[in-house]
């Protein structure tokens, strides 16, 4: 019963079945790391955490419950800054451990495709301002896991083509941030010039999906079966491989180490180097870069140009906030909870200790048992500002769309998250009129918000240089409802600049030709 909900993503059908077998088999140690899966599937990581040490309790050699040990932390919410740190020490200590141990012998190829498979660091790109050297180490592990489970794949040669043939490769193929960010830019290309072939590697399809498979000279479904992925890989020919996203779903990740085309690239659907010797580019966005950037990549890097993507403004709209109402205003951070580091605690009361009567929304996105945590979390940081999180404090479980844009009606402020800022989350903010505040860092996935406010040219009121300014221009967007209504007038009258820019698609249609016949994008030929 357990795997048949599970089949069916419902966990807690899942979680339920293994609960019960537990009851009459209580070292049922398949119950036990099952039940650690269907938590962390739900991000909720404290449950997940009890449960593989329950495993590895009774197995000491459980290699999938080990490998997930070495690469989560011990809950979604750090407790602190220094929880954050020891779990990042953590880490680095469990990937000697794992290079310790060599080559696995066949008998455990299995175990190893089954850990690697299901979980990943993704974590730890959350806990971090620098990924690269993290990245490279990983990268080598895992590089050296799959060459020596799965060989290394033999490429026949191939002529430079006259039509190249470039695959697509995503878990997210559906209304996703990550699609919402790339099917226009995929739909902008030219099928003359490109034989354009897409691989959904996910289990859900909706309309999205749909069109883009009615685009494609090909469109194939992958379900969850890494060698199957592979092999489909390897049969489609792909001149040029391109990634998505990389470092969400664990299995691309085993898949992507391989050399299965004659040039592979990866997008900034998720904005982090992935360490990995045979990906040969990362495809960023210019505006969103600073100067040297390139530096933070493992990869050879090229700028598409402005934001990088092909951003759809939403059809529905909330009816917005009166800017003129003499309520308090309403602090909105509708952000997943890997971005709601422990920074935010202090920021947060900071705001609420200037200005008593405002409110704060949140949407985490995660379990009730995480979304508990992070309220004491955020709570104890109120309390030792000297003001109190239970009046004024909201933090939502998922909504349904409807929700979602009742919610958005009720935003004054949008407070993006420091250190990994928004991305599709802020484009929609901001088509909205909402103003948004950012405080940028030095990597690319802290500069998406920066990148959009300069495009709007509001970027001199609404980018903080430093925690301070970050708190003193939020009190001071609190307190103004004119400042507000001013900047949601010039936001929405620049807005289309967000907008579907087909320059990006035409840069990438550029650097795909280029490449696939041997040549370096980046030089004008």
């Amino acid at each position: 019963m357990a795997r048949a909900c599970l089949s069916t993503q419902d966990r807690a059908g899942a979680l339920s079945a293994n609960q019960r077998l537990l009851e009459v088999q209580p070292d049922a140690v398949d119950a036990w790391y099952a039940i650690a899966l269907a938590h962390w599937q739900e991000h909720d990581l404290a449950p997940a955490m009890t449960a593989l040490h329950e495993v590895l309790r009774r197995d000491r050699q459980h290699l999938p419950a080990r490998w997930a040990v070495a690469n989560l932390p011990p809950d979604t919410m750090h407790a602190d800054e220094a929880a954050m740190q020891a779990y990042v020490e953590r880490y680095l200590l469990s990937l000697a451990a794992f290079d310790a141990l060599g080559d696995p012998p066949a008998a455990d190829h299995p175990a190893v495709l089954a850990a690697v498979s299901m979980c990943n660091n993704f974590y730890v790109h959350y806990a971090v301002a620098d990924s690269l050297a993290i990245q490279r180490r990983s990268g080598a592990l895992l590089t050296r896991l799959v060459h020596a489970v799965s060989g290394r794949a033999q490429l026949p040669p191939r002529p430079a083509p006259a039509r190249p043939r470039v695959l697509f490769v995503s878990s997210f193929l559906y209304q996703h941030s990550v699609a919402k960010l790339f099917e226009r830019v995929i739909t902008g290309l030219d099928r003359e010039h490109l034989d354009i072939r897409i691989l959904s590697c996910g289990t859900t399809q909706d309309a999205l999906t749909a069109r883009l498979a009615a685009f494609a000279d090909g469109f194939g479904v992958c379900r969850r079966d890494i060698n199957g992925l592979r092999q489909r890989i390897i049969d489609e020919a792909p001149d040029v491989l391109v990634w998505l996203d990389l470092g969400m779903d664990p299995m691309l990740g085993w898949v992507a180490v391989q050399r299965l085309a004659p040039v592979q690239c990866v997008l900034w659907g998720h904005p982090v180097t992935t360490g990995l010797d045979n990906i040969d580019w990362f495809l960023t966005a210019d505006a969103m870069e600073r100067a040297g950037g390139e530096a933070d990549y493992s990869e050879q890097v090229f700028r598409l140009p402005g934001l990088g993507c092909r951003f759809a403004p939403p059809q529905d709209s909330p009816a917005p906030r009166s800017a003129d109402s003499a309520m308090p205003p309403v602090f909105g951070m509708p952000q997943t909870v890997f971005k709601l580091t422990p920074v935010h605690d202090g920021v947060l009361a900071q705001i609420a200790a200037a200005i008593p009567d405002a409110r704060f929304e949140l949407v985490p996105g995660s379990s009730e048992g995480a979304r508990g945590r992070l309220r004491q979390r955020i709570g104890a940081g109120f309390a030792a500002a000297g003001a109190s999180a239970e009046r004024v404090l909201m933090i939502h479980p998922p909504l349904e769309p409807a929700q979602w844009f009742e919610l958005l009606g009720r935003f004054d402020v949008n407070l993006d998250p420091i250190g990994w800022s928004g991305g599709v989350t802020s484009l929609e903010m901001l088509w909205y009129g909402i103003p948004t505040l950012t405080l940028p860092g030095r990597s690319m996935r802290s500069r998406h918000t920066l990148a959009m406010l300069r495009l709007l040219q509001v970027d001199d009121r609404l980018v903080a240089t430093d925690i301070d300014d970050y708190v003193a221009k939020a009190v001071a967007l609190g307190r103004s409802p004119r400042l507000r209504a001013e900047l949601r007038g010039v936001i929405t009258e620049r807005r289309h600049r967000l907008c579907d820019d087909p320059q990006v698609s035409a840069a990438l249609q550029g650097f795909l030709i280029a490449v696939a016949a041997g040549r370096d994008p980046r030089i004008q030929h």
